[in-house]
């Protein structure tokens, strides 16, 4: 019986090291098969994205308003300022942290950059309250003015080439 006792801790080592081998086995197939089934759905979805027709040609860039504008812009700041429709905030700004670049991810009506395409006011046509905040933050934090208003403001073209002057004036 006293020899039983002594190999009991013995025994459980065993048992114990067992046991952690099988459990560092069962990780590995699990890592494993979520590759795989990763690696399938990346397959799946690389075939889609061939599938012709998933994907289409939009007719414009602009909707009617927006070339309107594209073009009155255009005649009216160049050659001083160059116009960028729908750009990226990512093509002129770059998070300090990289927790923050999701933000980036937002397309603005239009940049406005100088003569040497350092950007000097970013115009965006939205509605959104809190969409137009989180803007003007990430803009400001640049030191980049930023107008936010309704394309309406465009009926009046010397309100907008007034406003617009005053931002690039400062």
């Amino acid at each position: 019986m006293s020899m039983l006792l002594m190999k009991t801790p013995y025994i459980f080592a065993i048992v114990a090291g067992v046991c952690l081998v099988g459990l560092v086995i069962l990780l590995a197939s699990i890592l494993i098969a979520q590759n795989s089934i990763k690696e399938k759905k990346k397959e799946d979805r690389n075939k889609y994205l061939k599938t012709k027709g998933v994907f289409l040609l939009k007719k414009n860039l602009f909707d009617n308003n927006e070339k309107e504008i594209y073009e009155f812009l255009q005649q009216t700041f160049e050659p001083n300022y160059h116009i960028i429709p729908k750009i990226n905030l990512s093509a002129f700004l770059k998070p300090e942290k990289l927790d923050v670049d999701i933000d980036l991810i937002k397309n603005v009506s239009f940049g406005v950059f100088n003569k040497n395409y350092k950007i000097a006011l970013v115009i965006d046509f939205s509605n959104d309250e809190k969409a137009n905040r989180k803007l003007h933050d990430i803009c400001e934090s640049a030191g980049i003015p930023v107008l936010t208003t309704s394309a309406s403001i465009f009926a009046n073209k010397e309100t907008f080439v007034g406003t617009i002057k005053s931002y690039l004036e400062d």
